[in-house]
């Protein structure tokens, strides 16, 4: 019951602080125009940088699991770890990139933005 008051708690106080942001945000002049600024430049910071670095990291970790995988072929007990911790890591890539979606969908749809795509730097010698 204490843990149930305390996330309740919790939530509420996360709730009125949100709101308190909203409402200061919007005394500054255009009605949320700053907070929406906040949350589109944090929205794409997040998103060009942030989560690109952590598919980087995840698919690391999948391709040194699957390089342990193959120098341990003959260990059964080390193959059946590195197997578990391989899917893992694609379950975990895959949901990642899966939340990458949702938000920007999230932010295309209600802070009209499109969304950030990274993209392989060009040279303009041409």
């Amino acid at each position: 019951m204490k843990r149930h008051i305390t996330t309740l708690s919790l939530f509420v106080g996360g709730l009125a602080f949100g709101m308190m942001i909203k409402v200061a945000f919007a005394q500054q002049g255009t009605a949320g125009g700053t907070f929406n600024t906040l949350v589109s430049t944090a929205g794409n910071w997040i998103s060009a940088t942030i989560v690109p670095m952590l598919v980087a990291i995840a698919v690391l970790v999948f391709m040194f699991n699957m390089i342990m995988f193959i120098f341990n072929s003959d260990n059964e007990a080390e193959r059946a770890k590195f197997k578990k911790y391989s899917l893992n890591s694609i379950l975990a890539l895959f949901i990642l990139l899966c939340v990458w979606g949702v938000v920007g969908i999230f932010t295309h749809t209600f802070f009209n933005k499109d969304p950030v795509i990274p993209q392989l730097p060009t040279s303009d010698s041409a």
